[in-house]
């Protein structure tokens, strides 16, 4: 996937932008029957029916007592209480307007073509595997580069990175290693490196520092990767075994009734002869069954922690012979 086709993919998160407010110079209008206002200095903003029901939530003003609100009365209400949470942030969308009032974190938004360029300067030859949008304007980015090693003769892997952010800031970035295995496309996040940014100075080049620095280890770990993989393929699976090490490693995915199914029909078609078979049938779940983001993530994590030493002999039958 090339640029163009990613933020194609990534357009609802783009249409919606981030503001801090200018405390001082914010004043909500509220109009019965109508709806609210923001000015933001010079900026008078509309807010959506999310927005309005965000900005209650946010000011811990009950929905309920809405309609029982006169104009004057409302407005001073919504002001007064607004005034008392401190820095505040909007999310704006290009249409709607706010849809969304929180709390202000400094110096986490990451604007997508920002991310975008530092990833196409320090992966060569960068190719985007596929954005998983996550809830609350957030993505999980899977990114591969032009380094391989084979895990077995004809087994190439490509060396990559996952990331999730949010551009407009609301969660904490994090990285991974992520690499493809390309015979199948399968898509597999490592714990090889792992890193969370904790917000320090507030100063942004601290976030982008940070992002940089990660990006190049992650992507230089594969060889960490396939050292853990062959590990898995010298581990040979009796037939006893192969479902029960199966059932454990999709007892911590949970990728759903459907990819279960899915994965039970692959293991009949080509029974997984060693762990790292058993490995690759839940990672391809996971890259091309799967839809649900938030059940992608989950499986991409099971597969992770598969090859850490703790949780995989915790799991694996042929250890426990």
């Amino acid at each position: 996937m090339h640029r163009t086709e990613l933020l194609a993919d990534m357009e609802s998160i783009l249409e919606v932008e981030y503001r801090q407010l200018g405390n001082l110079l914010t004043r909500v209008e509220v109009t019965p029957g109508v709806g609210m206002t923001l000015s933001d200095g010079p900026d008078e903003l509309s807010l959506s029916d999310d927005g309005v029901r965000s900005l209650l939530g946010y000011a811990k003003i009950p929905e309920r007592m809405i309609p029982r609100i006169s104009g004057g009365t409302g407005t001073s209400l919504v002001n007064e209480l607004l005034a008392r949470k401190g820095a505040t942030g909007l999310l704006i969308h290009k249409d709607e307007g706010i849809v969304e009032v929180l709390s202000h974190r400094e110096s986490r938004q990451m604007p997508v073509e920002k991310v975008l360029d530092t990833l196409e300067r320090i992966i060569p030859e960068t190719e985007y595997v596929r954005p998983v949008l996550m809830p609350n304007r957030c993505v999980q980015l899977e990114v591969i580069g032009a380094e391989t090693e084979a895990v077995a003769a004809g087994d190439i892997i490509k060396a990559g990175v996952a990331i999730r952010f949010s551009p407009v800031g609301i969660m904490d970035p994090e990285i991974q290693t992520f690499v493809q295995r390309l015979v199948c496309t399968n898509g597999m996040t490592s714990t090889s490196v792992l890193k969370n940014f904790i917000l320090g100075s507030g100063d942004d080049d601290d976030l982008w520092q940070w992002f940089e620095g990660g990006v190049t280890e992650a992507y230089n770990s594969l060889s960490d990767v396939i050292g853990k993989y062959r590990h898995l393929i010298g581990e040979k699976l009796e037939p006893k075994d192969r479902a029960r090490l199966l059932a454990g490693l999709l007892n911590k995915a949970q990728p759903g009734a459907v990819a279960q199914e899915a994965i039970h029909a692959r293991m009949v078609e080509e029974p997984p002869e060693n762990s790292y078979d058993v490995l690759n049938l839940v990672s391809w779940a996971s890259s091309h069954v799967i839809q649900e983001p938030k059940r992608i993530l989950k499986t991409q994590r099971a597969v992770a922690a598969f090859t850490d030493e703790d949780t995989h002999s915790h799991l694996c039958a042929v250890c426990h012979r």
